[in-house]
């Protein structure tokens, strides 16, 4: 996925739905919220994808609303920005976050690589 773009999801959106993606990339793809990847009401498993340049309002690289669900191994976030979650953004979800980078990401707002929003869980380990 690269040079993406949409007003949700600039790579891919997820909306009631569960995605498996393994060994991708999601580079300069933009979006208001998840430029990389969109997740509402939604369950994915990312392993092996890098998220590179991504940028968005919400969730440079990755956003999870709605009670979603993310399972995240061995994935790098590099040079995502947004305003709020430079690398990831939670909103009322989960993410179990482990073996992944977040490099160089920023936020004009809060949480330069995770923000967690409205009782978001995140486990996070090397």
């Amino acid at each position: 996925f690269t040079s993406c773009s949409a007003s949700v999801g600039g790579g891919m959106y997820l909306y009631s739905s569960t995605a498996t993606v393994s060994g991708t990339g999601f580079t300069s793809c933009s979006a208001s919220g998840g430029g990389g990847m969109f997740l509402a009401s939604s369950t994915a498993t990312v392993s092996g994808t890098g998220f590179t340049s991504c940028s968005a309002y919400y969730g440079g690289g990755m956003y999870l609303q709605y009670s979603s669900t993310a399972t995240v191994s061995g994935t790098g976030f590099t040079s995502c920005s947004a305003s709020y979650g430079g690398g990831m953004f939670l909103s009322s979800s989960t993410a179990t976050v482990s073996g992944t980078g977040f490099t160089s990401c920023s936020a004009s707002g809060l949480g330069g690589g995770m923000f967690l929003h409205s009782a978001s869980t995140a486990t996070v380990s090397g």
